[in-house]
């Protein structure tokens, strides 16, 4: 009787190790992460809150124009995911239905942030006029005014955009959009999370946080949502103003009347704008 009860523990003891380790590397995959982003809408404000939410720091993967087609891409990032080892990935990533597929297939907590597209104009033509800024994006900018800059996201001339295969403002962002219909992909909008500091609201913050905690499986009470604000607005470091709609104080007349004609249906579908009477 004694032996049975002593091997009945044993097998429940076992049972309970079995239950604990299985939960903990099913923990573990489900904590890979993802993190998609358009150039100049958020990247390191996201980064910064996972890092806080997680205790991880970020790797870097490349966009799609280092890679020479999509399932190149797919691929290497699949590689990196495999990978990963207290850290997540982040990468400004074109939509590709098959890393999408496979995302899902991975069970990877994966997030996309986008932004008003006349703020990431601004926000990217400050960016590329850094005193570190490649030799020849320097000779680009030093021929062309602040204007101009903002011109040549609608006339096709955007120094950068050709990396991504685009050439407009309108063709840049299309190539993300589609990320923002996959149901397993938690969609950001920077205008949420970026809080007054940025011109947004306190309220729209911590939606956005919960939404972001609870997506890699983490809840906050009270006191989480107030320690992460005060530390999350101005960090990364491209990070310049993080302000909602300076695009307002940049915009003249002509790159008011050339967004419409360009962006005009973008900012309609991202919800920016509800007509072209702006």
């Amino acid at each position: 009787m004694q032996k049975t009860l002593i091997f009945i523990i044993i097998c429940l003891l076992s049972y309970q190790l079995i239950q604990l380790v299985c939960t903990h590397y099913i923990s573990q995959d489900a904590q890979k992460i993802y993190l998609i982003s358009i150039p100049k809408c958020g990247t390191h404000l996201l980064a910064e809150l996972i890092t806080l939410l997680t205790g991880m720091p970020y790797i870097s993967v490349g966009t799609h124009n280092n890679f020479s087609t999509q399932g190149a891409q797919t691929k290497k990032i699949k590689e990196k995911l495999l990978n990963l080892h207290d850290t997540y990935l982040l990468g400004h990533t074109t939509y590709d239905a098959e890393l999408e597929k496979m995302l899902n297939a991975m069970q990877i907590k994966t997030f996309f942030i986008y932004r008003d597209p006349r703020d990431h104009m601004v926000s990217y033509s400050y960016y590329i006029q850094r005193p570190d800024a490649p030799a020849y994006i320097k000779e680009w900018t030093e021929k062309n005014s602040f204007d101009a800059l903002l011109d040549s996201f609608f006339t096709g001339d955007f120094i950068l955009y050709k990396y991504w295969y685009a050439k407009k403002i309108d063709d840049f962002y299309r190539l993300f959009l589609p990320w923002l219909k996959c149901k397993n992909v938690c969609a950001i909008r920077f205008e949420d999370l970026v809080g007054s500091n940025g011109g947004g609201s306190i309220e729209s913050q911590y939606l956005a946080i919960e939404k972001i905690a609870h997506h890699i499986g983490i809840q906050l009470d009270e006191n989480d949502l107030q320690d992460i604000t005060e530390k999350l607005f101005g960090s990364g470091f491209t990070f310049r103003k993080g302000q909602i709609g300076a695009w307002k104080t940049h915009f003249n007349n002509q790159h008011i009347k050339k967004c419409k004609e360009v962006a005009g249906n973008l900012l309609i579908d991202l919800g920016y704008e509800e007509n072209l009477n702006w």
